[in-house]
Parts: C-alpha cells; sequence; structure tokens
C-alpha cells in the first residue's frame, strides 16, 4: 500500500514537472514570436500610414524612457544599498578602534593602580624596617648603658670595700691580722680579676666601645692589677715583719 503511494506521487511529480516544462516551452515560443512581430513591424514601419508610425514611434519613446527609468531606479538602489553597506562597515570599523582605545585605556589604569601599590608597599615595609632598626638600637644603647652602669656600681663597690679593708689593716695592731687581711684582700683581688673578664668578653659581644671607652676601660685594668700587686707585696712585708719578730 505505501509502495503505492510513493508510486503515485513520483508520478504525480513527473506529471506536473512535465506541465511547467511544456508551460515554459509555450511561453517562451510565444515571447519568440512576439519579437518577430515586433521586429517585423519595425522593419516594415516606413510603409505603413502615418498615423501607425506616429503610433510606434509614441511606444518605442515610451518603452525606453520606462527602461532608462527602471535601470536608472536600480543603479540607484544598487548605490544606496552600497553606500547603506559602507556606512555599516565605517561605524563597524569605528566602533572597533573606540572599543580597543577603551581597552588600551583600562589596561594602563590597571597598570598604574598596581605601580602605585607597589610603591606604598614598598614605602610601608621600608617604613616597618627602618622603625625596627631604630628600636634595635635604641634597645643595644641600653643594654650597652646598663652595662656600663652595673661595671660603675661594681667598681664603687669594689672601691669602697678595698678602702674598708685599707682601714682595718691599718688600723689594726697584730700583724697576724694585718698579714690575714692582706691575703683576703689579694685573693679577692683576684677573682675580681677572674669575674671581670667574662664580664668584659660579654661587652665586646654586645656593643663596639668608642675609643674613649676602651682608654677608660685599660686604665681601670691598670689600677686593679696595680692593687693586686701592691697587696702581695704588703702581704710579703708582713709576712717577712711577722717572721723576723717571731725569730727574736
Amino acid at each position: 500500500m505505501m509502495d503505492a503511494n510513493i508510486e503515485n506521487n513520483e508520478l504525480d511529480q513527473d506529471e506536473e514537472a512535465t506541465a511547467q516544462q511544456e508551460q515554459q516551452q509555450v511561453i517562451a515560443a510565444a515571447t519568440k514570436q512576439r519579437n518577430l512581430k515586433i521586429g517585423s513591424v519595425l522593419d516594415r514601419k516606413e510603409k505603413f500610414p502615418l498615423r501607425n508610425r506616429k503610433k510606434i514611434d509614441g511606444l518605442i519613446k515610451e518603452f525606453l524612457e520606462k527602461l532608462g527609468t527602471d535601470i536608472h531606479d536600480m543603479l540607484c538602489e544598487n548605490e544606496f544599498a552600497e553606500a547603506k553597506r559602507n556606512k555599516i562597515l565605517e561605524a563597524k570599523e569605528a566602533k572597533k578602534i573606540v572599543t580597543e582605545e577603551k581597552r588600551k585605556k583600562l589596561i594602563e589604569e590597571r597598570e598604574n593602580k598596581r605601580n602605585l601599590a607597589k610603591e606604598k608597599i614598598e614605602k610601608i615595609v621600608a617604613a616597618k624596617e627602618s622603625k625596627k632598626k631604630e628600636i634595635e638600637d635604641k634597645k643595644t644603647k641600653l643594654l650597652e648603658d646598663r652595662e656600663l652602669k652595673k661595671i660603675k656600681l661594681q667598681q664603687n663597690r669594689k672601691k669602697l670595700l678595698n678602702n674598708k679593708e685599707k682601714i682595718s689593716i691599718d688600723s689594726s695592731t697584730n700583724s697576724t691580722a694585718k698579714e690575714k687581711l692582706l691575703l683576703e684582700r689579694q685573693k679577692k683581688a683576684l677573682e675580681n680579676l677572674k669575674n671581670e673578664e667574662p664580664s668584659r668578653i660579654l661587652i665586646k659581644e654586645n656593643s663596639s666601645p668608642s675609643i674613649e671607652e676602651r682608654k677608660k676601660l685599660l686604665e681601670q685594668k691598670k689600677k686593679r692589677i696595680l692593687e693586686a700587686r701592691k697587696a702581695k707585696l704588703d702581704a710579703k712585708k708582713i709576712s717577712k715583719d711577722s717572721t723576723f719578730t717571731k725569730n727574736n
């Protein structure tokens, strides 16, 4: 059943195509016949009466005018379409240029903002580093000042102790007591020298003393050495005196 319907449809399409082809052939033949008649009329125009010739000339003139107008309209339409197309292309190109300029401007603004942010961060970091260094310098100076005060206090304390010991030795009448005190003084002086050596090393590690401070430290060291030597000599002298007294 379906095959029969398909065959019927194909037959109908073939018949329709054949009919259209025959119609086109008829139209073409009629057009050709009309053109031949027009050509024949134009060829025999001079043989026609004046009225017929004027009518033919009027029809030819009207035809040519209409044909020229039609051609002119067609050309104008083409030119208008071309102008419109060019205008659209120009508008697209202008829009493209504007878009590109905006894009470049945005990129430039972003780059400027990035550079400004980078400079700001660098300034903040530099300020922090400077502040940190300033705090470290103050801390180091405070430590140095404390250490110097500590050393001065120790020196003053030792000086007071030495003065007290010297007074007790001078006021004592017993040679044995004097000898004992001098020996203790010598022993303490040596212990102080041993104890002060690490503190001097610590000061050197924590800070770099100036020339004036070095001179001062050297003078203090010389003074302590002289005091120790003096105490040692006094002890020897007292020892000799006590031995001489015992022998007598």
